[in-house]
């Protein structure tokens, strides 16, 4: 009886050992499981933020290319108005015909990829380092748009008032004979002061574009670089 009794026991060990390691190789077959789909996920998210990057620093770089021709051009007139032998004439003319007032605004980013990965939570799936540049790079974003529209709402209404007191002129326009009457027959020195404020105001919004658009460009190449490292087989 007790050796029956002994038999018994063993046998229900040894199915309570089989049933533990059942169990433990279920859970390991589900973690591998969950990994390899983290891993597709993961994948998945690299290939569409190497994309949005890559379309931020093409247009981050036009953006900056042209404050900077901006900003030249706008050093080089401020520089040629303050010759004492340029008069008023001269200046018009160079505003009539050859100054730009406008310039070449930075659209929103292309932040879908990233804000899906913040928003979701999917964010924990990928290395610690990269989820740090990437928020880093969020954060930069918005504060460049918040800093770049402060600088475009400094210049605009400058912008309105000069459009609306000097209309655009083009030469094969008939409208032309009517700016044409409207310039010669400007205030002088309402004309030179709402020139300067033109000039100086626009060369500001410049500076902010720069000041802002380039740690941006910068967060971005970083992390386009840190991606390509972690993740080189993902175009």
């Amino acid at each position: 009886m007790e050796n029956k009794t002994r038999k018994y026991f063993k046998y229900a060990v040894g199915e309570i050992i089989l049933v533990v390691i059942g169990i433990l190789i279920a859970i390991q077959l589900n973690d591998w499981n969950n990994y390899r789909q983290e891993k597709k996920v993961a994948k998945s998210y690299i290939s569409a933020l190497i994309s949005d990057i890559k379309k931020d620093t093409t247009e981050l770089n036009d953006f900056i290319r042209q404050a900077k021709e901006g900003t030249l051009e706008l050093d080089n007139l401020l520089k040629t108005f303050s010759q004492h032998k340029v008069n008023t004439d001269s200046i018009k003319s160079i505003m009539k015909n050859d100054f730009n007032l406008f310039y070449f605004p930075l659209k929103d980013f292309n932040s879908q990829t990233i804000s899906t990965l913040i928003t979701t939570g999917d964010i924990k799936i990928l290395p610690r380092h990269i989820q740090s540049a990437l928020l880093k790079l969020k954060n930069t974003q918005k504060t460049s748009l918040d800093f770049i529209g402060k600088g475009i709402d400094f210049y605009n209404p400058i912008l309105t008032e000069y459009s609306n007191k000097y209309p655009f002129y083009n030469p094969n326009n008939i409208k032309s004979q009517l700016a044409e009457q409207i310039w010669n027959n400007t205030d002088e020195r309402d004309f030179l002061r709402t020139v300067y404020a033109v000039l100086s105001k626009k060369r500001t919004m410049y500076n902010t574009f720069l000041n802002n658009g380039n740690p941006t460009l910068d967060d971005s190449i970083k992390l386009l670089n840190l991606l390509s490292e972690e993740y080189p087989n993902i175009q």
